[in-house]
């Protein structure tokens, strides 16, 4: 497993870093791995590079619906008690306009930034451009929707694609459909960088969030060769699905 950088340890206290035979699993027909920590716990988190995955000799399971080659493949997976159930969780999900709140540490900059600066759905057949987010209602299974992010690397489009929802569980797809530059270099051709969410109910209050990510063909090097990012941008987002505290207050109080 690929060390992490001890300042993203102390900012950003995650389940220790699991290395584990097989490579990344979803939660679908074995146990995930990375496991689900106990519920409230700090999250589990993973990363494997594409030589760790050809030695253990893994596949992406069916369930991901990836092919071609894997450059590099992460996860991240926790247990959460949330009181407004699965339309709480989808209108969270949903809530692009939201996103430039979500706190991300930057290891490149060494700061706190907002994980978008700007978010909302692409304005479409069916969405108005005055429409920026996607509401629980409209997370029905077959949909399809475009929305955009702009952070300092530019503008991106990505595909959120609704596999499976239900009151119990929810299966969420989502690629990039442009390509990914910084400072004109390339990181992502388009469909390179894809992940899957899985939210499933546990208990009355008590869910389980799993997401696999991973850096397909068409992603640089440049885009391979710092797996913090990879770890602090999936930390970041569960935090804001599960309404996790503000980890720049822990920081402050240290």
């Amino acid at each position: 497993m690929h060390r992490l950088l001890p300042l993203l340890l102390i900012l950003l206290p995650i389940g220790a870093p699991q290395a584990a035979d097989g490579g990344l699993r979803p939660p679908c027909d074995e146990a995930a791995i990375p496991a689900f920590p106990a519920a409230d716990e700090p999250p589990a988190v993973a990363v494997w590079q594409e030589s760790e995955l050809r030695q253990a000799h893994w596949s992406p399971p069916d369930c991901l619906r990836w092919s071609g080659t894997t450059r590099l493949a992460g996860a991240i997976a926790g247990t959460f008690t949330f009181t407004a159930g699965m339309d709480g969780l989808l209108d969270r999900i949903g809530a692009f306009s939201h996103y430039r709140l979500i706190p991300y540490w930057s290891n490149s900059r060494r700061v706190w930034e907002p994980l978008t600066l700007e978010a909302g759905l692409v304005a479409n057949a069916t969405s108005l451009p005055t429409e920026r987010d996607l509401r629980a209602a409209d997370f029905v299974p077959g949909r399809a929707y475009a929305y955009f992010e702009v952070d300092r690397a530019g503008r991106t489009t990505y595909q959120l694609t609704v596999r499976e929802r239900g009151p119990e569980r929810a299966v969420l797809a989502i690629e990039n459909t442009s390509s990914i530059r910084f400072a004109f270099l390339p990181l992502f051709d388009s469909s390179a960088l894809q992940s899957v969410i899985f939210l499933e109910r546990r208990g009355p209050d008590l869910w389980q969030y799993f997401q696999a990510m991973r850096a397909g063909e068409g992603a640089s090097r440049l885009a391979l060769s710092n797996p913090g990012s990879y770890i602090n941008r999936l930390t970041a987002f569960y935090r804001y699905v599960a309404s996790r505290p503000d980890p720049r207050e822990k920081a402050k109080g240290r």
